[in-house]
């Protein structure tokens, strides 16, 4: 009689499955907005000013100024921190909120403290802070104290963001990512005066109000 067939080996046992990751705690509005009122506002003043040419009798001058507050949304750490850098070397205030923002390594920016170890939550700098939190685009339509919005994230959450910043009242707000030039991140003003007419000149405005006279 032939010897019994060798059993079959056991089943390996199913790996255990990962946990899931936890979801990241969603900001409300009301939470974003205060942390974006706490942050201190870029020193006012005409910034870097450039005389443009123009014809005789005018003065054409253009100047660059900080945008205000940047909401960096990542949405990793890594690219909130990058925002964070092009946002703050731009003279902006600077809120960076995400999922894992508390490990984000902030820049120094004219006029602001050191970023990183702010810990868990809102930090303390003056002219930025962090909030470790994920935030829904819809939160975006009730924020006041926004500037600008940055976000390197997919294209729909991007498409979601602006639709969400289109629905708000007031200035627009643009989204910007660093793949921008870095001019998207300050404002241009120009102002054109007309230099011929400064100090007025009484006889010419009489004379013009005789021959068109006012109805």
């Amino acid at each position: 009689r032939p010897p019994p067939a060798p059993a079959a080996p056991a089943a390996a046992s199913a790996a255990p499955a990962l946990p899931a990751a936890a979801a990241a705690r969603p900001a409300t509005a009301a939470e974003l907005d205060a942390a974006l009122a706490r942050l201190s506002l870029p020193a006012g003043g005409p910034g870097e000013v450039t005389s443009l040419p123009g014809p005789t009798g005018e003065s054409n001058r253009l100047s660059c100024v900080p945008r205000g507050r940047v909401l960096c949304l990542g949405p990793t750490p890594a690219a909130a921190a990058a925002q964070a850098a092009i946002a703050a070397a731009a003279g902006n205030a600077v809120l960076v909120a995400c999922p894992g923002a508390a490990a984000a390594d902030l820049p120094q920016g004219p006029g602001q403290g050191p970023g990183h170890g702010l810990g868990q939550g809102l930090g303390q700098g003056p002219g930025q802070t962090l909030l470790d939190a994920a935030v829904p685009a819809e939160a975006l339509t009730a924020l006041r104290a926004l500037d600008a919005v940055a976000h390197d994230g997919p294209v729909e959450a991007g498409r979601a963001i602006r639709r969400a910043l289109a629905a708000r009242d007031g200035p627009i707000v643009p989204l910007l990512s660093t793949a921008e030039p870095t001019a998207r991140w300050r404002l241009e003003r120009h102002v054109c005066i007309d230099t011929t007419a400064a100090g007025g000149n009484a006889s010419l405005m009489a004379e013009a109000e005789d021959d068109w006279p006012l109805p």
